[in-house]
């Protein structure tokens, strides 16, 4: 009988502590841990949902770029954008640049404000449509290498100071063959200094970043960017 009467009390406080009809500290702080559970998850929805998608890690950012059927402009214009310059004028990434406005003077130049001051980064430009995107068989047309750029330089997008690995070589895509793509590959270098091979004008054509990435042991690309001209 007394057990009945212990239970019946505890009952009583219990209902007491967290009954509907009750307003006791318990009941406030139970919902105000509800109240703040809700909100992180409904922040973290919310901030997942706008997010932009990441570049793949793995050793074949390049070709995964190239080779995706996803939007290019998801992959290429996120928050690890590279800035390309002609002659001093933001060029959009993903946006189209009349065929006219590139020639040998015309000076490309490419900005990473992200660089780490001391440490030494190459670029590269490829076509992955030469000659046509309908029968890209030279795909990747390799247009520009520069490495050995100090990172301090690359945030203020100065490149005479790197190496030219292979000089720049401007659009020139075949009449009639559509728009082309030219993509702007960043990859920040292990060493000191990386000791390119020559590369001859036939080696421009079926250029692969991805090997080139691997021969050289860089790290996959931390930064692109592209634009489209054509030759009507």
């Amino acid at each position: 009988f007394e057990f009945l009467q212990r239970r019946a009390r505890t009952s009583s406080r219990t209902t007491m502590l967290w009954g509907w009809n009750s307003f006791t500290p318990f009941r406030v702080i139970f919902f105000l841990m509800i109240f703040v559970v809700v909100n992180v998850v409904v922040f973290m929805t919310l901030f997942s949902s706008n997010e932009i998608i990441q570049p793949p890690k793995s050793q074949h950012a390049a070709k995964y770029l190239l080779g995706s059927k996803l939007s290019m402009i998801q992959f290429s214009c996120s928050r690890w954008l590279l800035e390309i310059f002609l002659d001093g004028e933001l060029v959009s990434c993903g946006g189209t640049v009349p065929l006219e406005k590139f020639s040998s003077r015309n000076l490309i130049t490419v900005k990473f404000t992200r660089a780490k001051p001391d440490s030494l980064y190459t670029v590269m430009m490829v076509d992955p449509d030469a000659p046509s995107p309908d029968n890209p068989y030279y795909k990747c047309w390799l247009h520009w290498i520069i490495g050995n750029i100090n990172g301090s330089d690359l945030r203020s997008g100065i490149l005479s100071r790197g190496e030219t690995v292979v000089a720049y070589n401007p659009p020139k895509p075949p009449k009639g063959t559509g728009p082309h793509r030219y993509f702007f590959f960043l990859s920040e270098q292990p060493y000191e200094k990386v000791i390119f091979n020559y590369m001859s004008h036939q080696q421009r054509k079926q250029f692969d970043p991805d090997k080139f990435i691997e021969q050289y042991n860089l790290s996959p690309a931390i930064g692109t960017s592209y634009f489209i001209t054509e030759r009507p």
